[in-house]
């Protein structure tokens, strides 16, 4: 895909599809690598505000600092530094080196510069944990929502499979289920559907009714050890064949109204360590209950909240800036099998 070579060779950048963007915000990025192609940096970074026009505050950090990049590169600083001023108002931002990249060299000497990079580099702090172990590569691993399963349910295709309908399902130090749109931006047939109908009284929450999501995720982890130093963060192979343990983090992912939200269950939220994909929240499960997974056999697992379990959810669409939408009841039977 020439876009997604454009953005990890010109700017260390991936395309990433956790927002549920409508289709001309793709179709404007195809219209910004035909500028890119020509290295008409300033078309480009026009095309960028005609972006923001369209999704307003739903922009990324990374959409942000690309536009910042094109703006550099033909010579505007002002616009380059509007686009800087959101990022550093956004608060951490640790997934681009921008002190080391050329295409924000002609702002080095602006007297702005000095500014920017004190603000930012006060957050870009390093990582509280570490891993047993990451695999060379993603272990492909087949999804499977039991029909008993209550409030999390499948789209009645059959089974999630790794690299099928724009399907990742892997195990890495997590499992992870990722539902992504195509390279031109087309939603996949798969979906995963979250009945957020039972709000628990007195805790915030309103229903927020029942929500099918072609962009959807689901993650769930083993072990998180906070009593040594770095904070360690198990495999999810490390888990014993027989036993069963209760997750300290499991996040089902899914958009309201266009808006990323997350329902967390357990105590360790994405964040906690500092991690790049936290960009810069905090919002953990207080007063949910832990998922049970038990690892049935070498290749076999079984996810379960039981009914009446509770999970917080958060819309983080602006991550350092994550709202508290209170605490639902839910519970969902899944299992695992490696391809």
């Amino acid at each position: 895909m020439k876009w997604k070579l454009f953005g990890v060779l010109l700017f260390g950048y991936h395309l990433t599809f956790g927002q549920n963007y409508p289709k001309e915000y793709f179709l404007l990025k195809q219209k910004v690598e035909s500028f890119v192609v020509r290295k008409d940096y300033k078309g480009a970074a026009t095309v960028y505000s005609e972006i923001f026009n369209l999704i307003g505050s739903k922009a990324t950090n990374d959409d942000r600092m690309i536009a910042a990049c094109f703006w550099a590169r033909a010579n505007f600083p002002d616009s380059a530094f509007t686009q800087l001023e959101i990022v550093a108002s956004n608060g951490r931002y640790v997934d681009f080196d921008f002190t080391s990249s050329g295409n924000l060299n002609s702002l080095h000497n602006d007297k702005r510069w000095p500014e920017f990079v004190d603000r930012i580099k006060k957050f870009d702090l390093p990582s509280l944990c570490t891993h047993t172990y990451n695999p060379p590569s993603p272990i492909p691993i087949v999804f499977t929502v039991d029909p008993k399963s209550i409030y999390f349910k499948s789209d009645t295709y059959g089974d999630y499979l790794n690299d099928f309908d724009n399907v990742s399902s892997v195990s890495t130090h997590a499992y992870n289920l990722r539902i992504l749109r195509s390279d031109k931006g087309e939603f996949s047939k798969r979906s995963l559907i979250l009945d957020l109908r039972q709000p628990v009284i007195n805790s915030g929450a309103t229903s927020q009714g029942v929500i099918k999501d072609s962009v959807a995720s689901f993650h769930v982890f083993y072990k998180f050890d906070t009593t040594v130093r770095p904070w360690v963060v198990y495999n999810f192979r490390d888990m014993p064949i027989g036993s069963t343990i209760i997750s300290p983090r499991t996040e089902i992912f899914v958009h309201i109204n266009g808006n990323s939200n997350k329902l967390q269950l357990g105590y360790w939220g994405l964040g906690d360590c500092n991690e790049k994909d936290g960009k810069g929240m905090r919002n953990g499960g207080e007063g949910t209950t832990g998922v049970q997974v038990t690892r049935n056999s070498e290749s076999e697992y079984t996810i379960e909240a039981q009914d009446g379990s509770i999970g917080r959810l958060w819309d983080i669409t602006n991550p350092p800036f994550s709202i508290d939408k209170g605490l639902f009841k839910t519970g969902f039977l899944i299992h695992l099998k490696y391809q």
